[in-house]
């Protein structure tokens, strides 16, 4: 085991910690999830040892990415770890841990930073950084937009209600249309984004606002070693409930990156009509008696491994060698 491990189960406002000093030697803090947060936290630390330490959290979007930044710059931090939900969920299983507690969640992950192998957490680059905040912001934006043309289209009785109304969906749109050009500058200036984007955008169903979402969201395909890695991060694997004599229908786990499964929804819709691979996949699933949902499920899950298969191998996709690997 490596000691000391430091949990941090990540809120939107706070952090609870678990400090694993030793085997059932334990100390647990709650900080505030800002600067000052760390700032106490790293004291806080220092006083209950006098060494480098590991450190584990779980993947939570914007939510840990400041403290996962703050940590891999302070010298007392050996390593962080970010780790995928469904893989802490699975250890959490095997430990036959039954708690779900902020305290119990720290200790959890201090225990998984103490006793597994664990990669360490490389930061985004700034141009990934930023294009993670634009897409996510664009995401914010049509939400916005589709409320305001919801409430039109329901019938808006007063004049003046509907006048501002239609400025805020032509604001939004003028918005969402900025936010894009931005997006296509910054890709076409990076010469690392722009040849992954082209990748992408080679896979029949992959347009722009895919392989833009994507490259947001998964900044360095290495970190996975392989597509049902990948899968598992974004939450588009499938769930199974047994006991006994009663069985449920799988669905999808619902963990993971929501940003990155979100954004495989229509495009999967749009590569079963002009994908010719996922056509033929999609065939077989309906001569299989699969539901409509379940088949939708299956082609983000498929799409999502033509997408992996592209940027590891580094070559534009190929629909033959693509059937070799169906």
């Amino acid at each position: 085991m490596s000691y000391p491990a430091l949990g941090i189960d990540v809120a939107q406002a706070t952090l609870a910690v678990s400090l694993m000093v030793g085997e059932g030697q334990w100390q647990h803090g709650n900080f505030s999830n800002d600067l000052k947060g760390f700032g106490q936290l790293k004291r806080w630390v220092q006083r209950q040892v006098d060494q480098a330490l590991w450190v584990c959290l779980e993947a939570t979007g914007r939510y840990s990415d400041a403290i996962a930044l703050y940590l891999v710059a302070e010298n007392w931090v050996e390593q962080v770890s970010v780790v995928n939900p469904s893989r802490i969920h699975a250890y959490a299983q095997s430990q036959m841990r039954r708690s779900k507690t902020d305290k119990a969640d720290a200790m959890l992950l201090a225990h998984f930073a103490a006793t597994q192998k664990n990669e360490p957490w490389r930061p985004p680059s700034a141009q990934q950084q930023a294009l993670q905040e634009l897409m996510r912001h664009r995401d914010n934006l049509l939400d916005s937009r589709q409320q305001v043309r919801n409430r039109l289209k329901a019938g808006v009785r007063h004049d003046e209600v509907q006048r501002q109304l239609q400025e805020q969906e032509q604001l939004l749109t003028r918005q969402i249309d900025e936010v894009e050009d931005e997006v296509e500058q910054l890709i076409r200036h990076d010469e690392a984004l722009l040849l992954r984007f082209k990748l992408l955008c080679s896979i029949p169903g992959v347009g722009p606002i895919l392989a833009a979402h994507f490259l947001a969201e998964v900044p360095d395909i290495t970190r996975f070693e392989d597509a049902d890695q990948l899968a598992a991060y974004a939450g588009l694997v499938p769930s199974h409930s047994e006991s006994g004599a009663s069985k449920k229908k799988s669905k999808l786990a619902k963990t993971g990156n929501v940003h990155l499964r979100t954004a495989f929804y229509m495009p999967a819709l749009s590569a079963a009509r002009h994908n010719p691979l996922i056509a033929a996949f999609v065939a077989r699933l309906q001569a299989n008696g699969k539901s409509k949902m379940t088949i939708v499920a299956a082609v983000m899950h498929k799409l999502l491994r033509l997408a992996y298969g592209v940027l590891k191998s580094g070559r534009p996709f190929d629909p033959d060698f693509a059937k070799t690997c169906a």
